[in-house]
């Protein structure tokens, strides 16, 4: 028998073992789902061990990691569950405590070694303006919120939004330069820190508080706390290393310091990703001129770090306070994700805005107020100048306000809040204006459609006074535009059938290899995500997991109706789903005993999600990307000689820099995906080997044509 009892605007979901029809299905759903997860597990320790050569893996794929990677990151993982165990039997209360300070420490120390103290400084002053800015945003907008996780999960983001949004207006402006940027963000800080304070005095709130400890934490949530905070520690020490991988080096923090060495955020021919969204580049920027490049890639780290944290707030409001620690867990153990927090790429803002968004849409419709659904339209439209891919996430929650809405809402008043939603774009006005001119389509030169990149990704630069890439005193100007890389042709074994979007789930676990522009490649997401979905049947039958629901499904029928389906363009639908399948374990976990099969699911459960924390490594260190040197970290190589190891061009790069004028067009013989703009001033255009010509004379006049000597 199932009642359903109404707590607030929740419908909660009471199961009673009782005889009849309920407890058979209990017992049916209960096997089908344990079945279900040994049958992953099966599958993703042999996906885990292929790389190490056993005799079911024919043929082994190659594993690239070297000895002393692999027991560094034993000995990280390791220090951090020694750590929790040993305070969870001395004083259980503090056990988390521990392990973090552990994990703290350990980052620190590499830090020190590395001789990257000062931008790590740099880095946390950043992160505490933008947290300091978003608690006073969140306190003015009356959120009672007694959870650790999504009270400051929700106060990073926002804050990121707002001093963000601040520094590409200054960008716009040609203001983007230290004194302007600490002292706007400054005046922003102390002005919504006063204004907090009064709207707190006035309306008789009490002041800040100490946080108490938290309740003891079972064996089993240590385990599993300390097991994801060794595996954020280890992979966010890729943060600490000179780039080396091609987006990063090619577009992204190259466009961080031409940004900031022109005070602005101009159009550069070289760079195309420049006529699209910049405002994470913007944020790069910035910690890029105040702390160099390893602050640019902690921002990086801590915008990922905040994104686990705010899943576990999602994962707490869908299914109680259990459900926290299993939401970090499950989108903690995602390889892409640990791997994206050490590099300089622009995928996690959009999460950690996505995630966000959705957590506002779960106050409307506790509270429904609209100022809710106006402050996830801000943040949404803050996440499409960081990323285009947004576009899919916007509409997806634009159908989850019009389906899902709180229960005494009528049609008209879902209506109104998705105006409101679409009202809280204004904050994007100066980038759409902005980019609207880069494609010119304010002089009518082009369509709406390529601002948003739906004509693809290989569109002309658009001339005009934006543009930088003007030519150096003493060169030919260039008569046509400088070639710009298009997306070359990517295997991929998925497709856009409806039988296609059933696989989906499977396929994005054992396969990520073939789909576009894979990183990790196998084991790209790990498994617990779709080890533990069937658990979603455990999950209260409320409006804030049907929510989660509706936008988690729209966001992956708009991901797989997308040409290229790159994986880690669904971070946040992979993020929203976590919350909902932590929710579902949550509500497992906390229901009554029940049948021996539901006893039996609770322990396989619980031991698969351990298995799929301990597995990542496995997916994580083999993999070619995901290399980091450990000589380095441990300060027994030096920056230099590390880049000149790792950046087979350096000494070329650098050379070009010293001898040549800034901005002289340079052309790089090479694959468009390889070119390491970061290290040379020079600006460097590709042109593919084959297009060279066919002779010495039509090579030189290839590089005539776009103005190189």
């Amino acid at each position: 028998m199932i009642v359903i009892t109404a707590r607030g605007h929740h419908l909660v979901e009471d199961a009673y073992p009782l005889r009849g029809r309920a407890p058979r299905r209990s017992v049916v759903v209960a096997a089908a789902c344990t079945i279900w997860i040994l049958v992953v597990s099966a599958f993703g320790v042999w996906m885990a061990a292929a790389p190490f050569g056993p005799p079911f893996a024919d043929p082994a794929p190659r594993n690239f990691a070297p000895p002393d990677m692999a027991a560094a990151s034993v000995v990280v993982i390791a220090l951090c569950v020694i750590a929790g165990l040993i305070t969870r039997a001395l004083r259980p209360a503090s056990a988390f405590i521990a392990v973090a300070v552990t994990a703290t420490a350990i980052f620190v120390a590499a830090a020190v070694t590395t001789r990257s103290i000062g931008s790590f400084v740099i880095a946390v002053l950043l992160c505490a303006a933008a947290w300091t800015t978003g608690t006073a945003m969140v306190g003015l907008a009356g959120a009672r919120t007694p959870s650790w996780c999504v009270r400051h999960g929700l106060a990073f983001a926002l804050g990121i939004a707002i001093v963000s949004t601040l520094w590409v207006l200054l960008a716009l402006a040609g203001w983007l330069n230290a004194p302007a940027v600490v002292v706007t963000t400054l005046t922003v800080v102390v002005m919504t820190t006063a204004l907090r304070a009064r709207f707190a005095e006035s309306r008789g709130l009490p002041g800040r508080q100490l946080p108490s400890l938290p309740p003891p934490a079972s064996w089993f949530d240590v385990l599993i706390f300390s097991l994801l905070v060794g595996l954020v520690t280890f992979a966010s020490l890729s943060a600490l290393v000179p780039e080396n991988q091609s987006d990063a080096t090619r577009q992204h923090l190259p466009i961080a310091r031409e940004f900031w060495q022109a005070s602005g955020a101009p159009v550069i021919d070289s760079m195309p990703v420049t006529m699209q969204s910049v405002q994470n580049h913007v944020i790069f920027a910035v910690a890029y001129g105040l702390g160099g490049m390893t602050s640019a890639k902690l921002m990086q780290a801590a915008l990922s770090i905040a994104c686990i944290i705010g899943v576990a707030g999602l994962a707490e409001l869908a299914g109680g306070r259990l459900a926290r620690l299993y939401g970090a867990a499950i989108s903690g153990a995602m390889p892409i994700l640990l791997w994206e927090m050490g590099h300089a790429f622009i995928d996690v803002l959009p999460v950690l805005l996505t995630v966000a968004a959705a957590t506002c849409l779960l106050f409307w419709l506790e509270d429904s107020r609209l100022r809710w659904v106006f402050t996830a339209g801000v943040l949404l439209s803050v996440g499409l100048a960081g990323k285009l891919n947004m576009v899919v996430y916007i509409a997806a929650f634009a159908l989850g306000v019009m389906l899902v809405g709180p229960v005494s809402g009528l049609l008209k008043d879902r209506l109104a809040a998705l105006v409101v939603l679409a009202t809280g774009g204004i904050v994007a006005i100066p980038w759409l204006l902005r980019t609207a001119a880069a494609y010119g389509i304010l002089s009518g030169r082009t369509s709406i459609w390529n601002m948003l990149g739906i004509a693809g990704p290989s569109l002309p630069a658009a001339s005009g006074p934006i543009i930088s890439a003007s030519p150096v005193p003493g060169s030919v100007a260039p008569d046509v535009t400088p070639v710009v890389a298009t997306f070359p042709d990517v295997a991929q074994q998925f497709g856009h059938a409806p039988s296609d979007l059933l696989g989906l789930p499977w396929f994005l676990t054992f396969q990520g290899k073939d789909f576009g522009f894979p990183i990790i490649g196998r084991g790209e997401i790990g498994v617990a995500l779709l080890m533990l979905l069937p658990l979603v049947y455990y999950a209260p039958r409320t409006r804030t997991t049907a929510m989660l629901s509706v936008l988690s499904i729209v966001s992956l029928i708009g991901w797989w109706l997308s040409p290229y389906q790159v994986v880690r363009h669904l971070l946040p639908t992979l993020a929203l789903a976590a919350a909902v399948v932590a929710a579902g374990m949550g509500g497992l976990l906390t229901r009554a005993p029940g049948t021996r099969a539901d006893q039996v699911l609770r322990a396989v459960a619980s031991g698969g999600l351990l298995l799929s924390l301990i597995l990542v490594p496995f997916f994580f260190v083999p993999s070619s990307r995901a290399q980091m040197p450990i000589p380095y970290l441990m300060g027994q190589e030096t920056r230099e000689h590390y880049i000149q190891r790792a950046i087979r061009s350096a000494v070329v790069l650098e050379a070009a820099s010293d001898l040549l004028p800034a901005d002289t067009p340079v052309v790089y013989v090479g694959g468009p995906w390889e070119v390491p703009q970061l290290y040379s001033e020079a600006r460097l255009v590709t042109i593919p080997r084959e297009d060279l010509g066919p002779d010495a004379e039509a090579v030189l006049a290839n590089f005539a044509r776009i103005g190189a000597h």
